[in-house]
């Protein structure tokens, strides 16, 4: 009985048992359900997110995706509008653009860049173009100009940010100075002297008194003036009306002195470098263009609507001189030991205003001058690094004159290589003569080789004077004009 009694109780706790069991596995697989439910939910939404919306493609993406695209580089405007001072500053732009707007097959449309053109007659054209701006009507996104009407309208323009950014050329024999030779200047009083035709004959009559140790605030400086020292003109090599004897200086022997420079404002140039670079090519294309034939150049550019004749084209085109990429990458300081990259040149030229009283001629804020350009173009286009050919020297022979002399009353050794430096950049195809009558012949040797050595001087332009100078002055540089 008591077996009886243990057995069916046994058999009821194992059903109670098996019974429990059975409900916890539906409960555990029931919580194991929800469980899987809720940890892929999460992970749905994430995708969700990450698809794009066909209602709003231009919704912004989920902050939790994190495979988002980027957004698109905005494409950078390819025209450019282009304002010049002078057709035959302009003549390497039209010429590469095949006339006054660029066509497919030009140089800048080979490039992929549509060039607008236009050529203005005076400074206040080209200040208004830029104030504009390129997408406006009659606007400019940059200038072709003189570096002195830059320096002289720099403060005006200041909001403009304008940077020299490549050097088309120089100014020779386009300016002339006319009157009483350097050497033989009254040394003390008011020097009268007559400026016309802007900006770059002012600069070539302040520099070269400079360059002669004159004290600019001497420089009474008059567009007209009856009883005039000197007289500058520009615009024509040579004044019908003057006397060969009267001809004093001008930029075809300072031929280093007046450059002509491609400026464009700052911001434009950190936003459109390779577009400006590309323009630069195209520009080149068309340099070489002129300096192949210039008569050819002068006939394609006066078939262009409103362009001067021909004969006047080509008189205007021999009076300057336009340069290649290898000598910008040595002027805007880049390369090579020259004493006048663009940067002194512009000091130079603001200190020559500030003396002679001109203007304000505040010292800029930041550098006129921007080398990525030609840092770009140098680093891509290694073939167009062709050194320029050097200047032919016109030797001095016999008793040959004084075209301009400085005296220094101290044997300064620095100040007198820097000024050997100077002129001999000024005028790279004549000699300079340097006399130091207090120095040994070793030591006469010595000081021209340095100055050869620390600005790549052609060693034999530098001849050493014997005879004393006058008023017992420690040392005499003169330029010496070919005969």
């Amino acid at each position: 009985m008591r077996k009886t009694i243990v057995t069916v109780v046994l058999l009821g706790l194992l059903v109670v048992l098996g019974v429990s069991l059975a409900l916890g596995a539906g409960k555990t697989r029931a919580y194991a359900a929800r469980l899987l439910e809720r940890s892929a939910a999460p992970s749905a939404s994430v995708s969700a997110s990450a698809a794009p919306s066909a209602r709003a493609p231009a919704a912004a993406p989920s902050v939790s995706s994190s495979g988002a695209a980027p957004e698109p580089k905005l494409e950078v405007d390819r025209s450019l509008a282009v304002i010049g001072l002078g057709w035959e500053l302009m003549a390497p732009g039209l010429l590469g653009a095949d006339g006054l707007k660029s066509t497919d097959s030009s140089a800048f449309g080979r490039a992929g860049l549509k060039v607008s053109l236009s050529v203005a007659g005076a400074m206040p054209e080209i200040e208004r173009a830029l104030a504009k701006g390129g997408g406006a009507p009659s606007g400019a996104d940059l200038a072709l100009l003189p570096l002195s009407e830059l320096v002289n309208a720099h403060e005006r323009l200041r909001a403009l940010d304008l940077r020299v950014f490549f050097v088309s050329g120089w100014s020779q024999g386009k300016d002339t100075l006319y009157g009483t030779s350097l050497t033989k200047l009254p040394s003390a009083g008011n020097l009268a002297i007559e400026y016309t035709g802007g900006a770059d004959p002012l600069l070539l009559a302040l520099l070269a008194l400079d360059l002669t140790g004159t004290a600019l605030d001497r420089a009474k400086l008059e567009e007209h003036v009856a009883d005039a020292v000197l007289r500058a003109k520009g615009g024509t090599s040579i004044d019908p009306a003057a006397k060969q004897q009267d001809v004093v200086l001008g930029t075809r022997e300072a031929s280093r002195l007046l450059p002509y420079v491609l400026v464009a404002p700052g911001p434009q140039l950190d936003e459109r470098e390779q577009v400006f670079a590309d323009f630069v090519q195209g520009f080149l294309a068309g340099t070489d263009l002129l300096l192949k034939d210039r008569a050819k150049a002068a006939r394609t550019l006066a078939a262009i609507e409103t362009a001067p004749e021909a004969l006047s084209l080509l008189h205007a085109l021999a009076d300057w001189e336009p340069i290649r990429l290898h000598e910008n990458t040595a002027l805007l300081g880049l390369s090579g030991r020259g004493a006048l990259p663009i940067e002194a040149l512009i000091d130079w030229q603001l200190r020559a205003r500030r003396a002679a009283r001109i203007g304000a001629s505040l010292v800029p804020e930041q550098s006129l001058v921007d080398p990525r350009v030609v840092t770009r173009l140098a680093r891509a286009q290694p073939k167009l690094l062709q050194p320029p050919e050097v200047p032919k020297r016109r030797a001095a022979t016999g008793a040959p004159e004084s075209l301009l002399e400085r005296i220094f009353q101290k044997d300064d050794e620095e100040a007198i290589v820097a000024a050997i430096g100077v002129l001999a950049a000024v005028f790279p195809r004549l000699d300079v003569r340097v006399t130091l009558p207090s120095r040994s012949a070793k030591a006469r040797v010595e000081l021209l080789d340095r100055a050869a050595l620390r600005y790549d001087i052609d060693r034999a332009r530098l001849l050493i004077g014997t005879a004393p100078p006058k008023n017992g002055a420690a040392a005499l540089l003169q330029v010496l004009r070919a005969l």
